[in-house]
């Protein structure tokens, strides 16, 4: 996700399970619950290789968070399976599985319930 083009209002598909997310020109801006939880769904059909290791980085303008837990999951009807937990907003997915991850799930802790503005989800592959 990269909403800093200026003008268009599109979260790219992610959506929240916890929290809110608004796509608005040129930013999204993500709330977490009360409790300082919020949590990302990225589109399906992202097609991640398990067999190779991947970094994914959360990229705020305010609140950064304090922590994130990455699920994946197969197929749209698979359960979720845990694959990284990190501090802060960037963590690695290790290698080693068959198969591809077709979504992502993100639970990002902040340390309030305030908003910040979301600048980037990126998925990179890891060497």
């Amino acid at each position: 996700m990269d909403v800093r083009r200026p003008g268009h209002a599109d979260a790219d598909g992610w959506t929240t399970e916890r929290g809110t997310l608004a796509a608005m020109p040129g930013r999204a801006t993500l709330t977490p619950d009360p409790s300082g939880t919020a949590v990302l769904v990225s589109p399906s059909e992202l097609m991640l290789d398990r067999a190779r290791a991947w970094r994914l980085v959360v990229l705020t303008d305010g609140a950064a968070p304090r922590s994130l837990r990455v699920e994946g999951r197969a197929a749209k009807d698979s359960p979720w399976v845990p694959l990284a937990t990190a501090a802060g907003g960037d963590a690695r997915l290790s290698p080693g599985y068959a198969g591809t991850i077709d979504a992502l799930r993100i639970e990002l802790a902040f340390d309030a319930h305030a908003p910040s503005a979301l600048l980037r989800v990126a998925i990179l592959p890891d060497r």
